[in-house]
């Protein structure tokens, strides 16, 4: 009080106003800041809950179309979102190239580590060096599991497989750039198309297959 020379009743409205706003402005910005985190908090996690991702489809390449990409995301949600309310599916690329610095390869490679671990893996696109290493650790699921036998001769033209007691069991195929997916790639590019065996809903993707690959 020793800016108006007398006790904070006696000071006047507009006294009293200045006085507030001088010596507990940094209150006051915390408790708004505060208010700010909680509302946003609650809006997220109960009165708008993001929706559970059901189809998770990554794809580890150096390029995708974006346009077409962002459009074939929105096929994707709507496939989905109106068959399982509060679901939805999302596409992911994992920007993985030569011209990558060392600390993006790293943050790309940590994801996809990530992604499989948690079993957040639903359908997978790989690179051939990345399908190598899901061969290896037999993280795909065999291709009839899954695909019917007109679409093992309209699809998989060129398979890769991993061996299994002694037996050879086709796991992922090379995408057509004719597909509606493989149009998104660049044309020195080339992917493969797998399931993870922790996918949960293979019914669901079955359904989703034709939407990528017709």
């Amino acid at each position: 009080m020793e800016k108006y020379g007398k006790s904070f009743k006696e000071l006047n409205k507009k006294e009293k106003l200045e006085y507030i706003i001088e010596y507990y402005k940094f209150h006051i910005i915390g408790g708004l800041v505060g208010l700010v985190i909680v509302f946003s908090l609650l809006n997220h996690y109960l009165f708008n809950p993001p929706k559970e991702v059901m189809v998770d489809i990554t794809i580890t390449a150096p390029y995708l179309e974006p346009q077409g990409l962002e459009a074939l995301q929105t096929e994707v949600r709507e496939f989905i979102e109106p068959k399982l309310p509060g679901k939805t599916g999302q596409i992911e690329l994992l920007y993985f190239s030569p011209n990558n610095d060392p600390q993006t390869q790293m943050v790309m490679t940590t994801k996809l580590i990530g992604k499989t671990t948690t079993g957040e893996l639903d359908i997978l696109i790989l690179d051939d060096d990345h399908l190598s290493y899901f061969n290896e650790n037999q993280i795909l699921l065999p291709l009839a599991e899954y695909l019917t036998e007109e679409q093992m001769t309209a699809y998989a033209g060129s398979v890769k497989t991993i061996n299994q007691n002694g037996k050879e069991i086709a796991v992922a195929f090379a995408v057509s750039h004719d597909s509606k997916i493989g149009k998104l790639f660049s044309k020195n590019y080339e992917g493969y198309f797998g399931v993870a065996v922790t996918s949960p809903d293979i019914e669901l993707i079955k359904e989703l297959i034709p939407l990528l690959l017709d």
